[in-house]
């Protein structure tokens, strides 16, 4: 049904698996909580939402992500609906899988906000993004490696996030950040400041 939809413009659907567990309600210490995400507890593959990661919920109510009401899948499996006027696409903490397709731009050429943080994305971010004019783009907490391509510096974004992503590498141009908590990197990331000169070879 969803596939015969050639209009579609904005589809959000961020956390569908998103509860808070009775007995967590009044944890007190975000340290006792982060037990949710190991194996062999009762919550299986759960893992905690990425304010709750933080300790950033402010109302003090942990929350957790359970992929068996999430929506997985694949981007591609997103891409093969046939929504070629997209504009909006909010998937974060819904447990999807796999690569971020080097195709995306011409499935979405429309696309300017993309959420898909917190999810289980792998392999490499495709420089093909570039070529799209994103007012916001979230790739924080995946599983994401290689090089972040120094042309997604070149846009501007007025939201932007890769941090939490271990094996991402690559610099960020000075300025590019007025987050001065990211001064010299990407928290969670293997994304430093650029060096001088170095910045004019990544760019």
């Amino acid at each position: 049904a969803m596939a015969n939809l050639p209009e579609m413009r904005s589809f959000v659907a961020f956390r569908q698996g998103e509860y808070t567990p009775c007995h967590l309600r009044n944890e007190p210490k975000l340290k006792n909580l982060l037990n949710l995400e190991k194996k062999n507890t009762e919550y299986g593959d759960c893992k905690l939402v990425w304010e709750t990661a933080l300790g950033d919920d402010g109302d003090d109510n942990p929350r957790i992500l359970c992929p068996w009401v999430s929506l997985r899948g694949t981007l591609q499996d997103w891409m093969d609906l046939g929504w070629t006027k997209l504009e909006k696409l909010w998937l974060d903490g819904n447990f999807i899988a796999g690569s971020i397709p080097e195709s995306m731009p011409r499935a979405w050429p429309q696309l300017t906000s993309l959420d898909l943080y917190r999810n289980e994305l792998t392999g490499t971010v495709p420089a093909s993004l570039a070529e799209l004019h994103f007012d916001k783009l979230q790739l924080q907490g995946n599983h994401l490696s290689g090089t972040l391509p120094p042309a997604l510096f070149k846009r501007s974004c007025c939201y932007f996030n890769v941090a939490a992503n271990a094996n991402l590498s690559g610099c960020v141009p000075s300025g590019t950040f007025k987050d001065k908590a990211w001064a010299k990197g990407i928290p969670g990331t293997k994304i430093s400041r650029c060096k001088p000169g170095q910045e004019h070879q990544e760019l």
